[in-house]
């Protein structure tokens, strides 16, 4: 497995320029600074298992994340839905904790007058895949929401063995706008690690973890960036505890660190760390969730400019 993301592999490859930036696009850039926060954590709705505290959860997947099983196949990707010209099968993988219980995929489709048929797959080590739930949907003329259960839940996911996947199968007509796994889950614990630097952009190279990647360089009011933690982190993971650190700071300014939404492209209307000069150094503990393949994004706003150092310091699973 490579370091860096499908994601922001995508964007390196569409903007050389911009190193592992995970798209172009512009930040607030007017003169306002938020009230810094941390970032968010998916709501958890709390209940008991024997003595064991855990939550349900539930796991977005974006129909930017399904992708065709064919190479041939004739498909659109547009904000917030995926469409095929022909019958074709997609699938989007997603990364449950060890010990999490699966209980159910929605689908979220159009289907006019053709059928749909929606499977949620594991797959081990050896290639063998055994399908955890399948059902059949058609003559849904509106957006809609179908749910299947997992038969004989409790199922324990295993994700050091066993890759997880939703299929779903688009005839002609059909509209993929996403789908929602939601399992069963252990009480979430910080993981501590030997801090680990993840980017400087007082270097050339920028993206430290990556010696391939030459982002390096102040970020600007107005500039979307980002990077990835893909093979340091595990993916199943909640969050991210970091150290930003800015440096050289021009003028006043913010930067937000989020999970980037591919059917949402507008950056979060909160701050991870402010600036209020020239020439300060500023550090604070940042949370962020991660989107995709362990992928953080980070907007900039308020009209200033700086160089920023983003040092890792634990993960939440």
């Amino acid at each position: 497995m490579t370091p860096m993301s499908r994601r922001a592999m995508v964007a390196s490859l569409g903007a050389a320029a911009a190193g592992v930036a995970l798209r172009p696009g512009r930040a607030d850039a007017s003169g306002a600074v938020p009230t810094a926060q941390p970032g968010g954590r998916p709501e958890l709705s709390a209940a008991p298992l024997g003595a064991l505290p855990t939550a349900v959860l539930s796991h977005r997947l974006n129909a930017i994340d399904f992708r065709a099983e064919a190479s041939s196949v004739d498909w659109t990707a547009t904000p917030g839905a995926l469409v095929v010209a022909n019958t074709a099968t997609v699938s989007a993988s997603f990364h449950p904790r060890a010990g999490d219980q699966l209980l159910s995929v929605a689908v979220h489709l159009t289907t006019l007058s053709a059928s749909s048929t929606v499977r949620l797959v594991a797959t081990d080590l050896t290639g063998v895949s055994t399908v955890l739930a399948e059902g059949t949907f058609s003559g849904l003329l509106s957006p809609t929401t179908v749910t299947l259960q997992v038969p004989n839940a409790p199922y324990h996911a295993d994700p050091e063995t066993t890759g997880y996947t939703v299929q779903v199968t688009l005839a002609l007509g059909v509209t993929l706008h996403g789908a929602t796994i939601t399992t069963f889950s252990r009480a979430t614990s910080l993981v501590l690690v030997d801090p680990l630097r993840v980017w400087d952009s007082r270097t050339a190279q920028g993206a430290l973890l990556f010696p391939g990647a030459t982002a390096g360089g102040r970020i600007r009011s107005g500039d979307l960036k980002g990077f990835t933690v893909d093979s340091f982190v595990p993916r199943a993971s909640y969050g991210l505890l970091l150290n930003v650190t800015l440096d050289q700071t021009v003028g006043a300014g913010y930067l937000t660190f989020y999970a980037e939404n591919p059917d949402d492209p507008t950056p979060p209307t909160f701050s991870s760390i402010n600036w209020y000069a020239a020439g300060q150094i500023v550090a604070n503990l940042v949370v962020t969730q991660m989107a995709g393949e362990a992928d953080v994004a980070i907007a900039c706003g308020g009209g200033g400019n700086t160089h920023y150092v983003v040092d890792l310091l634990g993960y939440w699973v």
